[in-house]
């Protein structure tokens, strides 16, 4: 990206929102391996998918697990790469014109 890594940094978090709350909640046992079932999940249109763990360690190999799967078409990473981008120019440009950080 080429910025310093501390404007990196003040982009890493983008708040993610929506007016919709898919209620009520299901409960659902399955025998289908976890990272299948949740794409399998995200394909039916049944997203967000809450997970329970009963270790930190489960949680975390169950994490890392996911990395590898695609919840979201190239257009729609393409669009939440532009937002990040937008979102660090505009607290770049913040900090700057309030000169806490990055002083002209």
């Amino acid at each position: 990206m080429g910025l310093p890594r501390v404007w990196q940094v003040l982009a890493f978090a983008v708040l993610v929102q929506s007016d919709q709350r898919h209620v009520p909640l299901e409960f659902e046992y399955s025998t289908t391996q976890l990272q299948e079932k949740v794409a399998e999940l995200n394909e039916q249109g049944r997203s967000p998918v809450y997970l329970v763990h009963f270790t930190q360690n489960a949680c975390a190999d169950t994490a890392r697990d996911l990395l590898s799967t695609n919840f979201c078409t190239k257009e729609e990473k393409t669009a939440i790469a532009r937002r990040k981008l937008n979102t660090l120019k505009q607290r770049i440009a913040s900090l700057t014109n309030q000169r806490r950080i990055f002083p002209r």
